[in-house]
Order: structure tokens, then sequence, then C-alpha cells
């Protein structure tokens, strides 16, 4: 039985894991999910290994066909390498009749790493893998208190930094969402104070709580959620601090094409739970999951046409009048927020 806690993970993939060819990585932490697979790929490929040695399945295709799984392990890699590397986002299907073809025939070269959310002990997936001598699953729950200081520590200590004390506190009460929301907020922050002693507050004041990308986010998500009678004051509040009306409009024109194309994904047959981890990489939405999935959930393909409609000929119309001024662009942004709050 080979099981790996969270408390054990980062020092078990530290070392040698070429023992397993099977990874299931589960929990509530996608974000954390995502980067322990990126670790075991670069384990499995090198850090000069190419993509095309990476095959990604989403669970419902797998489950539908479990002969696929066993095609593409015993698939002939066309564009070099020795290893292969299938990434399976498992949504909620059941993956063991396509594992057991494997495990018949187990294959040399090739490895398999399952993304899951959140699954009990007695979870067939679970049970199955932690009985299998060459798998292995890795619990991905959110970080504690102690794991984030430990992050702190480990990134401060990589840059050459300090930290004040006071600084370590506040810094450490606004991270834990996700741990790739965590490790990018303390890229930002170590960049920023970059040939300087030691992290002071006023450097977290400066750099984490930036004034236009707030502003950004509040409107986005005022539109997204249908929150009408919000748009008006986050658009006044963005234009006030100096957001740029057309960068507005591009960015809700991107969030409404991630969202389309994750949405349709959905209503393909792939699991909500893949399409979601997905939308939340291209968004960047890891500090709003709940939010974000409320939106794949709820917004319908068609709404979300007819939005892409009206930005695209919004942005059309820029092209011979660049500035569109600060009334025409509520109304768009209204009439959008409208047009949701009546697909819910």
């Amino acid at each position: 039985m080979t099981a790996i806690s969270h408390q054990e993970a980062d020092h078990f993939l530290a070392r040698s894991i070429s023992d397993f060819s099977i990874f299931l990585l589960f929990g509530a932490d996608q974000g954390l999910i995502f980067e322990r697979s990126q670790k075991i790929i670069r384990s499995a490929i090198g850090t000069q290994g190419d993509t095309m040695q990476i095959v990604e399945f989403a669970g419902d295709a797998v489950t539908a066909d479990p002969m696929i799984l066993l095609d593409e392990a015993n698939a002939i890699n066309m564009f070099g390498g020795d290893v292969r590397v299938i990434r399976i986002a498992a949504g909620n299907r059941s993956l063991v009749p396509a594992l057991e073809l494997i495990a018949q025939t187990p294959q040399a070269g090739c490895v398999v790493i399952i993304e899951a959310g959140e699954l009990k002990r007695d979870a067939l997936l679970r049970k199955w893998i932690e009985t299998q001598s060459f798998a292995v699953s890795i619990e991905c729950r959110a970080d504690d208190p102690k794991d984030i200081q430990r992050l702190i520590d480990a990134e401060i200590k990589f840059a050459r930094l300090s930290i004040d004390p006071d600084a370590r506190d506040v810094l450490g009460a606004m991270l834990g969402e996700d741990r790739l929301s965590t490790r990018s907020e303390l890229d930002k922050l170590t960049l920023y104070a970059h040939g300087q002693n030691a992290i002071t507050i006023e450097h977290i004041n400066e750099i984490l709580h930036d004034a236009s990308a707030l502003g950004v986010d509040a409107v986005i998500s005022a539109i997204f959620s249908g929150q009408s009678a919000q748009v008006v004051e986050f658009v006044h509040k963005a234009l006030h601090i100096g957001v740029d009306i057309n960068m507005l409009i591009a960015v809700t024109l991107r969030y409404a094409l991630a969202l389309h194309r994750c949405r349709a994904d959905i209503d393909n047959g792939a699991p909500f739970d893949g399409a979601l981890q997905m939308l939340m990489r291209q968004v960047y939405g890891y500090n709003r999951k709940a939010e974000v999935s409320n939106q794949l959930r709820q917004i319908s393909l068609v709404a979300l046409e007819q939005m892409i409609g009206a930005l695209f000929d919004v942005v059309r119309k820029t092209r011979h009048n660049n500035s569109l001024g600060e009334q025409r662009t509520i109304r768009l942004f209204l009439s959008l927020s409208t047009l949701i709050k009546k697909t819910k």
C-alpha cells in the first residue's frame, strides 16, 4: 500500500519516484495538484523534455473507451524522448477498468498522472491505486498556517531576503487560498523587494494590494455575477484610479472567451472539475474559486456567445475611435450583466 499524506508529499516528490508509473493526485487544492503534477512531469521527462511527450485526456473519454488509455500507453513517441506522460482529469468518472488493462501489461516508459478532486478513503479509485505496487496516491489538501509559513520561509530564503515579523504576520493572513496563488503572490513580492534587505509591510501594501488590478477584478466580478447594481459603481472606481477603458473591455472579452471554451467542453461531456481547473488557470481565478465555479455552472453558452458578439463589436468600433467614453462603457457592461442575470 502506497499512500502519501499531504505532509509527506513534498519530501516524497523530491526524491526518486521512478518506482512508480501511476500517480493519483487528489484533494481540495487544485493549484497544489497542478504544481505537484508538474513536478512529476519534470521528474519523468526532465526539464528539457518536449511537450509532445505529454498527452491529456478527460476522464469521460477514458471511461467511454478504456482501451484508449492502453493504446496511448503503447504508442511510440514520434517526437523523441524515452518517456510518455499521460495526464487525466478524472472528474467523477471511474477509471479503474482502464487502469486494470494497464496493470495486466505494465508499460515501460509511460507515466500516468490522474488529477482528481476530493476522494474519501474508501473511494474505488483510491482503493485500487493504493493496492498496486506500481501506483501511489498523493493527498493535496489546502495549506494550513504552518504550510504557508514554510512556503514564505523557503521563498524568502531563495530570494536572499529577510522579512519583518509584522510583515510576516500580515502576509501569512493574506495567503493560502490555493498553492499556485500563494506562490504567485510570493513571487511578485520577492521580485518587488529585490535588492533590498528586508520585506516590510509597505512592500506588501504596495505590490499585493494593487489598486488597478483590484479595480478590474471588481468590474469583472460584477458583470459575470449579474450584479448590475454594482457595475456602475465599480466602473467609476476603476476609471477613477486610472484603468484604461479599452483595457477594461479587452479583459472582459478575454474572460468571456475563456468561460465560453470551458462551458462548451462541459456541454460536450467534459467533467466539470477538469473544466473549472482549466478556467482558473486561464483567468487566474484561484483567489475566487467559488465565484468562478458558480459562473461556469450557471452561465449558458447562448448568453456567452451574445456577450462575446457585443464585445467584439465594440472592439471593432474602437479601431476607428479609440476613445469609447465612460457612459458608453457603462451601458455596455450594464447590458452584459443584465443578460447574465436573466440566464440564472
